[in-house]
């Protein structure tokens, strides 16, 4: 084999080498959240890491820790479901102490419902 060639094959090799060592990232879950299972989060006290627990990560993540609307800066989770009408976006959104605050759901071409919500804990007091 010539020189070139025996460089291409060790090129190759550490590049397969790197892949296998490549961090795995977390997936999405994949567990089907039935609407059942909606009771399992109790807005107000669940936390982030509690509904991973138990509905595994979500499909994605969107921050809102830059919204100046009062009540509205954290974190909402999408996770897919189904009720029985059959495939629907289920939403958890989460307050800046990562707890649950609203859960809510949506069809492809349906309303947003919200199963559940907690209202906001002011974090000033007035008499």
């Amino acid at each position: 084999m010539s020189r070139t060639g025996r460089i291409l094959v060790l090129t190759l090799m550490g590049s397969l080498v790197w892949a296998a060592d490549a961090p795995k990232t977390s997936a999405p879950a994949t567990k089907d959240i039935s609407i059942d299972l909606v009771a399992q989060i109790k807005v107000g006290t669940t936390t982030m890491a509690q509904v991973t627990e138990l509905w595994g990560a979500p499909l994605r993540v969107m921050n809102d820790l830059d919204c100046h609307v009062e009540g509205y800066q954290g974190e909402t989770w999408e996770y897919i479901g189904h009720d029985a009408s059959g495939s629907v976006k289920i939403d958890v959104q989460f307050d800046r102490e990562g707890i649950a605050r609203l859960i809510a759901k949506s069809a492809a071409k349906g309303q947003v419902v919200v199963l559940a919500s907690a209202p906001l804990l002011s974090h000033s007091h007035t008499h």
